[in-house]
């Protein structure tokens, strides 16, 4: 068996026709869900590992390639590729706006400014956290009257646009605190 890493990710390794023989095997009765298949591709990679120390990287499938070559000897390239993990946007909803703020003077400040003209069509949620912060959770009727009172918000705390999630966080693991009356 002649082996070769080629890279971390790539290893080259040929085997004579008596080799493949000893498997049962030929170029042309080499399969992807063969048992004998699967045994020579394992020791081809326990071999590699004991000589070469290449081992498929973790988190990584492999890719095979198979070749024939003179004399019916065949060669296998073996191709590590890293899975990719999805990663899923999390959108944020442009009408609501989370304004956290630190302290309660702050939220004293941004509770008697609850009735500006600006947050007067909001439906406003406002919680308290365990570490004691205030959280107001602000959902307009469109994008354009969240960014207008964003900036307004953002003079009491930490202003941005929230989703779902969040919202749904702060409402089961937080305390829930009354708005004003109208």
């Amino acid at each position: 068996m002649e082996i070769h890493k080629k890279s971390n990710t790539r290893l080259f390794a040929q085997l004579t026709e008596q080799e493949l023989s000893s498997y049962r095997l030929s170029f042309e009765t080499l399969c992807p869900d063969g048992e004998r298949t699967r045994a020579v591709l394992a020791d081809i990679l326990a071999h590699a590992e004991n000589t070469l120390g290449w081992r498929v990287p973790p988190q990584s499938r492999v890719a095979v390639d198979v070749l024939p070559a003179e004399n019916g000897s065949c060669i296998f390239l073996f191709t590590a590729v890293l899975k990719v993990k999805k990663r899923y946007r999390i959108r944020r909803d442009a009408c609501t706006r989370l304004c956290t703020l630190r302290n309660s003077d702050d939220f004293l400040a941004l509770y008697g400014i609850l009735r500006h003209k600006l947050l007067k069509n909001a439906e406003i949620s406002l919680f308290k956290t365990e570490q004691a912060h205030y959280v107001g959770i602000f959902q307009f009727r469109t994008p354009f009257e969240a960014t207008a009172a964003g900036a307004l918000l953002s003079e009491f705390g930490e202003t941005r646009a929230a989703d779902v999630r969040i919202c749904r966080y702060y409402a089961e693991h937080a305390i829930s605190l009354p708005p004003p009356k109208p």
